[in-house]
């Protein structure tokens, strides 16, 4: 039984240097960028009119596969694209085109908000890159990009179309206990956005 619902979400504390690890994953991903050549990516491609709606694509060198898109986490209410781009990598190197975007935080916006967000991101990279699309995120990435695929997905059917396979890493799907965590000052879930 959980009583503490505030330590339950509480990652870093239960973490060996869990606090260090933000700073290390930025570290990381400025190096990934400074090592790129200048046309193996572009960066803060609009995709909305906020500030926070910009994505940057990573291209493999030679003939992309496709388009890998890595939503990262944050319990909806931290982070941004430009901590993460070292996780392109991989998928880069397979000959794929990685974008990463950044999308409106709560509380600006509510979940259902950055879930749209996340939908106008994916299209807009999927009509600049051709083939299959496939989807990965971490924690509050992982529930975006799992909402992609379900049945009240924003996505329109010719994306759909070409999701090939989605990846939720560590993903928070049953929001209905985060209504019991002080997080929900800012995520201002309910009863009908937590289901």
């Amino acid at each position: 039984m959980i009583l503490d619902w505030n330590d339950a979400y509480a990652n870093a504390p239960h973490i060996p240097e869990g606090a260090e690890y933000p700073a290390r994953f930025a570290s990381a991903a400025d190096s990934f960028r400074g090592h790129l050549s200048r046309d193996a990516a572009e960066y803060d491609i609009a995709y909305g009119p906020d500030p926070r709606h910009r994505f940057d694509l990573f291209h493999p060198e030679g003939e992309s596969h496709g388009l890998a898109v890595f939503v990262h986490g944050g319990f909806w209410q931290a982070f941004d694209k430009s901590a993460w781009s070292h996780l392109a990598a991989g998928a880069r190197a397979r000959g794929w085109t990685v974008a990463l975007p950044s999308y409106r935080l709560t509380p600006q916006v509510t979940i259902p908000g950055i879930t749209q967000d996340v939908a106008a991101a994916i299209t807009a990279a999927a009509a600049r890159i051709n083939g299959p699309i496939c989807l990965a995120g971490h924690s509050a990435g992982g529930h975006l990009v799992s909402r992609m695929t379900s049945h009240t997905t924003p996505l329109t059917a010719d994306v759909t179309s070409r999701l090939r396979h989605v990846l939720s890493v560590s993903g928070l799907h049953d929001l209905r206990p985060l209504m019991n965590t002080a997080m929900n000052r800012n995520l201002a879930l309910t009863e009908t956005t937590a289901s």
